[in-house]
């Protein structure tokens, strides 16, 4: 789900208007192969120094606990996963937002290409499966950057996981595939990432 924006897009200047979403999960109804999520799993190191570091990293998302399967779905992972899933302004602020002061020193500054940004909202809508028919107009799209290095990942990763990207993934509405999305609009995907930015969205 491209349900909101962080942030270091804006900071490392690859935001683009409204185009500045940045990728979560959220709960699917139902339970069925086709909400399934194919995912590359990441060790962090557990110590209060690894927890702090991954907490200030991911500070927008909620966490949730998952229990990954293998790719065959039989054979459990031994160990339960931390997943970056969809939140909410209101919850986030209270229990992640100090003050006004904290909000502004994570979500106003200065990007790479000099412009100043300031961000008022970083989940759009409720961010929790609400079905809230947001105006096109004006809802936020992926990051343009972001979303070819989330597909060229994928794809390297292959068929499979390709589309469950391109099928699975939902922009801010909730209805849009990343799949319509850029079909609508394919210069996406011929975009490449500004200078000294290769290697981190190179996909």
């Amino acid at each position: 789900m491209f349900a909101h924006t962080t942030s270091i897009f804006h900071v490392r200047g690859v935001a683009r208007g409204r185009e500045a979403a940045s990728l979560s999960i959220e709960e699917a109804e139902g339970d069925s192969a086709s909400n399934s999520l194919i995912v590359s799993l990441f060790e962090v190191p557990f110590s209060e120094e690894a927890a702090a570091a991954l907490l200030e990293r991911e500070h927008e998302f909620r966490f949730v606990s998952v229990k990954p399967l293998c790719r065959a779905g039989i054979v459990e992972e031994p160990h339960r996963a931390v997943a970056c899933a969809s939140w909410n302004d209101g919850e986030y602020r209270a229990l992640r937002i100090r003050d006004e002061e904290d909000w502004r020193g994570r979500y106003s500054g200065v990007s790479a290409l000099g412009e100043e940004f300031s961000i008022s909202r970083v989940w759009e809508k409720d961010g929790r499966g609400s079905g809230d028919k947001t105006d096109e107009s004006e809802m936020i799209l992926p990051c343009r950057a972001y979303l070819r290095h989330v597909v060229l990942a994928a794809r390297s990763l292959g068929e499979d996981a390709e589309r469950c990207v391109l099928d699975n993934t939902f922009l801010a509405d909730r209805r849009t595939t990343v799949r319509e999305h850029l079909e609508r609009d394919p210069s996406v995907m011929l975009e490449l990432p500004p200078p000294g930015l290769e290697s981190r969205y190179g996909g």
